[in-house]
């Protein structure tokens, strides 16, 4: 047997359309998350949502590393 163990985390944020998080939160709007390193390769879309109406976003169990990025269209 074979088995790894996997520290995982998640990325959020708000989108506000302003500088420093200030400002109102904006929904419907399209967020993606990439990474492409030798050890992992992944990609994702998601859309600010008015879950609390404030434009949040939310991307879970990501694998713990260094080299995500969060694109906002």
């Amino acid at each position: 047997v074979d088995v790894g163990l996997v520290v995982v985390h998640s990325i959020w944020g708000v989108v506000t359309g302003c500088d420093a998080g200030e400002g109102n939160g904006l929904n419907g709007v399209e967020v993606s998350l990439d990474i492409d390193t030798e050890a992992l390769t992944y990609s994702a879309i998601t859309r600010s949502r008015s879950l609390t109406e404030d434009g949040q976003f939310f991307f879970q169990y990501l694998p713990a590393t260094d080299g995500y990025t969060v694109t906002v269209t």
